[in-house]
């Protein structure tokens, strides 16, 4: 799937069509407004091999490619409702679609609502719930074998010794970073909610508070965290016959590789959905307008 033109390449091509109307139906706060969009197309990364690296020019690296495109439909709509002249409600909805030649399609159908209340001239309340979607990045699902070379612990063989201290127990080990062609859509979840206040004709106030719960973020698996758990599960701490502790240590597919003496001879890390957060935010700001 590697491109063999001796350039990185790369490229969106995207079709959209959209129709809006802002006068859809009359409301006893003012015309409803409409809009819906389709849209569809592909997008494509390769990267080559750098070629000082494939000549062996570059010291503890070797040489990497990697590549691959998918294609993207997605249908989308929004609607505003004035429905009093104090009070707006606003709702959209979107449905994306990834599809690629090898892994899981990707598809995910995402909304908002939001409301605006204005109970007096000078004051606007205002907040939102929305749920949103990310596609895996390109290089995170088609990265070729990216492989260096650094020190890293071997807990393993520093248990089965007993040792005080595993500083006699770091090797100059090979290590090999793959994209995942199976990520999972990173997700989140958002609130916001706050305030417009303006006491006078030039001056406004504006306070909000933001809440974001982000889900399956796509982070390269930690060579330490991979070594500690190959421990764990080679000495009985964890389930060694679980799918976790085997995509480590099976002798043939295991991520964590040793030769006939024991000692881990390559390790392979994955791009993976490991990560979650959270994110919470206070917004305040003033605005006066001079006149001119």
């Amino acid at each position: 799937i590697y491109n063999n033109s001796g350039y990185a390449k790369s490229w969106i091509n995207s079709t959209r069509a959209l129709v809006s109307n802002a006068s859809l139906f009359h409301l006893r706060g003012g015309d409803a407004g409409f809009a819906a969009l389709a849209e569809g197309g592909n997008e494509a990364w390769y990267e080559p091999v750098d070629p000082n690296m494939a000549a062996g020019l570059v010291w503890g690296h070797a040489a990497t490619a990697g590549g691959g495109r998918r294609n993207h439909q997605a249908i989308a709509f929004e609607l505003n409702l004035p429905l009093f002249k104090q009070l707006t409600l606003d709702l959209s909805g979107r449905e994306d679609r990834y599809t690629t030649d090898v892994g899981p399609d990707n598809d995910k159908f995402t909304w908002k609502a939001g409301i605006e209340f204005r109970p007096f001239d000078s004051l606007l309340l205002r907040g939102n719930y929305a749920t949103s979607f990310k596609a895996p990045d390109m290089a995170g699902m088609f990265l070729g074998p990216s492989t260096s070379f650094g020190d890293e612990t071997d807990y393993y063989q520093c248990a089965t010794a007993n040792a005080p201290n595993c500083d006699d127990y770091e090797f100059d080990i090979e290590k090999t970073h793959l994209g995942n062609p199976r990520l999972r859509p990173t997700t989140a979840k958002s609130w916001t909610t706050g305030l417009v206040w303006a006491p006078l004709r030039h001056l406004s106030f504006n306070a909000d508070f933001m809440h974001i719960s982000i889900e399956n973020e796509t982070v390269l698996q930690d060579i330490d965290t991979l070594l500690l758990q190959e421990a764990q599960c080679r000495l009985g701490q964890m389930d060694a016959n679980s799918p976790d502790c085997q995509a480590l240590i099976d002798p043939v597919t295991g991520q964590i590789r040793r030769d006939e003496f024991g000692s881990v001879s390559a390790i392979t890390a994955y791009y993976a959905n490991l990560a979650n957060e959270e994110v919470n935010s206070v917004n305040a700001g003033m605005e006066y307008s001079f006149r001119t």
